[in-house]
């Protein structure tokens, strides 16, 4: 064998050989990705061919340094997903679902499903602390409204209320003939809720707090369900 055709052979070889080994080389996005989205189990396909499987909607995916980009087959436009490095060094995704410019959830997809399910109770432990200082907030808010005594004329009947701190509700019925009190104990479930107890009966009343014409007006479910308004007296 000449010289040159030693040279041109053993060039074809590593043509081939880099050829091959280009050929056999892993895509490290390939692959599933589990979704931490609570509520959800969903799963994020990437496929050797580029195509991508999610939530039911396939299509085209590419990516570059920072991210991946998700084209859809139904041409709505594009999910672009940030890429991020985890706390070992694996790769993962993640997007803000929004509704507006409100960030409802982020949501990040990991290539272990152990890993997904325990982002997915962070941050469902996260979501319930932040739901409960809301309604503690509420609450606090309704009990400090809420205290003072309360007036409503219906027809010839004056109604009053008087709220008292630790949960105690008089209620006043007042006529020509007579007035008639009824001791209770409130307690405020939530912003819009009461539950009020007489004698081991509890009732639930829906109520409302709001202030017209320098006025503070209380709507709460009487009897048969029908709204009254109180205005504040004192």
């Amino acid at each position: 064998m000449s010289k040159n055709l030693k040279i041109l052979c053993s060039s074809m070889m590593i043509l081939i050989i880099g050829f091959t080994c280009s050929a056999c080389k892993e895509d490290p996005l390939e692959g599933i990705w589990y979704s931490d989205r609570i509520g959800c189990d969903e799963v994020l396909l990437l496929q050797e061919d580029h195509r991508y499987h999610y939530a039911g909607e396939t299509g085209i995916y590419q990516t570059d340094d920072t991210c991946l980009i998700l084209a859809g087959d139904d041409l709505f436009g594009e999910q672009i997903l940030k890429i991020e490095d985890g706390e070992e060094g694996e790769k993962q995704f993640s997007f803000n679902l929004q509704d507006g410019e409100e960030i409802l959830e982020t949501i990040r997809f990991f290539p272990n499903q152990n890993q997904a399910e325990e982002s997915r109770k962070e941050k469902e432990a996260k979501k319930q602390e932040e739901e409960n200082e809301r309604l503690e907030q509420e609450i606090r808010q309704a009990e400090v409204m809420l205290l003072g005594v309360w007036s409503c004329k219906k027809g010839k009947t004056q109604l009053s209320m008087e709220f008292q701190e630790g949960g105690v509700l008089i209620a006043f019925e007042k006529n020509k003939r007579n007035t008639e009190t009824i001791q209770m104990t409130y307690q405020i479930k939530d912003g819009s809720t009461l539950m009020l107890s007489e004698m081991g009966k509890e009732v639930e009343k829906k109520f409302s707090i709001e202030t017209k014409e320098g006025q503070t007006h209380l709507t709460i479910n009487q009897v048969g369900n029908k709204m009254v308004t109180y205005v504040k007296s004192r």
